[in-house]
């Protein structure tokens, strides 16, 4: 958008805290954001309640983002992996829990957490409350490129997020971007991002038991996992990739900007009539025949 001469302010209701997000470009976007917090729904955006507004996902590198050829999956074994702050509301319990009923039912499930949060202390007491330790391994805060790493290795992405914290989430972008089959909950815009057994899974949010059988079903057909990946790839591309959204936003922003010169361009044009129309004369009274 800079590049074609627009300028643009970027604003976010969420500031997050200096270790929260490892990627290269973090400090970078903070300094170029003016948090809003808590939101101010007034100004501009209380004029949106009526119009059309498009919805344009922030999208990702789908490019950098492409599923590795050589990564094939092994009929009863999945390694799965989720990558969020170490917060409650993402939910990192219930995978937990879903993870041990699926490996009481013979499934040789490993899952990678990546990430860091105030909610460590908690995960770790649940692991070991579930037997888990060796089948489980938090891997803190880790960098863009190790990020990449570890979705190349997985089989399976999860996201049991629970709550409203949640709107359209990055690490689902990158996961079905990468060709991961993705188990999340129904949160936020996750129904719009998912199509449930077609690109990926949808779960109602807190449900272990149909975590555990999607665990399973993905563990037993790696096919399966390789179709809803593909598809999951398919629709990163149409819908995530960062430069068509980028297009398609600078697009919105160049008709809105027409549409309100056009609207000026009229508005005024109606001023000066009716100020024409106050100045001139209007017309003479009639009078009766002259006698």
């Amino acid at each position: 958008l800079r590049d074609a001469g627009h300028e643009v302010q970027l604003l976010s209701t969420r500031r997050p805290s200096d270790d929260a997000c490892p990627h290269d470009f973090a400090e970078s976007a903070r300094a170029q954001t003016h948090y809003v917090y808590p939101p101010q729904l007034t100004g501009a955006a209380s004029g949106f309640s009526d119009a059309l507004v498009p919805v344009i996902w922030m999208g990702v590198d789908v490019a950098r983002l492409a599923p590795k050829a050589t990564h094939a999956r092994v009929a009863g074994s999945l390694h799965i992996v989720t990558v969020a702050r170490l917060n409650r509301m993402k939910g990192h319990v219930h995978a937990l829990r879903a993870l041990a009923q699926a490996r009481a039912q013979g499934a040789d499930v490993r899952y990678s957490i990546a990430g860091q949060g105030e909610y460590l202390a908690e995960l770790k007491a649940e692991i070991a409350r579930l037997q888990l330790g060796p089948h489980v391994e938090l891997l803190g805060s880790l960098s863009e490129t190790q990020v990449l790493g570890l979705l190349a290795r997985a089989d399976a992405f999860v996201l049991p997020s629970v709550g409203l914290g949640e709107a359209a989430p990055v690490s689902v972008m990158e996961a079905m971007a990468c060709g991961l089959p993705v188990l999340c909950s129904k949160i936020g815009g996750t129904p719009d991002m998912i199509t449930h057994a077609v690109n990926g899974y949808l779960l109602e949010q807190g449900d272990e038991a149909a975590l555990c059988e999607h665990m399973l079903l993905l563990t037993r057909d790696p096919a399966l996992a390789t179709r809803i990946g593909t598809a999951a790839r398919e629709t990163a591309l149409r819908d995530f990739d960062y430069r068509r959204n980028a297009d398609k936003l600078l697009a919105q922003i160049e008709h809105a900007v027409h549409l309100k010169r056009s609207i000026d361009k009229a508005a005024a044009h109606a001023g000066s009539g009716e100020e024409m129309a106050k100045e001139s004369p209007g017309p003479r009274a009639r009078r009766g025949p002259k006698r």
